[in-house]
């Protein structure tokens, strides 16, 4: 959805991912609760401003964002949205970090699963693990938490 310029779309699939985790850390808090949405306060630490981001564009509720991630067809006097998606590329390399970011948490919770059933984890996954962490620090500034 990235690659096609459906920012919209995208955000609205990783908000979901993005709430995975929430409920993964309200499930070992022991607070979740059935039916109700995970509350973000059991996601990963100093994300929890990110799930606003991601709310206000997969709800379309302000028009500012909308006119940055919807192209614009000008035809004479009429001014619409166009049905073609089109590459915002600042958009898009956001998006994707926040992406792999997520990718990477759902892999740190595996290994905490796998560990806790198995007492070991799979070696080369932990490499890709690790690979993935140091290209974030390199390319996003992303500092891992402790």
């Amino acid at each position: 959805m990235i690659s096609e310029g459906q920012y919209i779309k995208a955000a609205a699939a990783m908000k979901q991912d993005y709430e995975l985790l929430a409920r993964l850390g309200e499930i070992a808090a022991k607070s979740h609760k059935y039916g109700k949405t995970p509350n973000v306060k059991y996601a990963p630490p100093g994300t929890q401003w990110l799930y606003g981001e991601l709310n206000d564009v997969a709800h379309i509720a302000k028009s500012d964002l909308l006119q940055n991630l919807v192209a614009q067809k000008v035809e004479g006097a009429m001014v619409g949205v166009s049905p073609v998606p089109h590459f915002v590329p600042e958009v898009a390399r956001n998006l994707y970090e926040f992406h792999v970011y997520l990718l990477r948490e759902m892999c740190r919770e595996l290994f905490a699963v796998q560990f806790d059933l198995y007492d070991s984890y799979n070696e080369q996954a932990f490499l890709w693990f690790t690979a993935v962490t140091k290209k974030l620090q390199e390319t996003a500034g992303w500092k891992p938490d402790k």
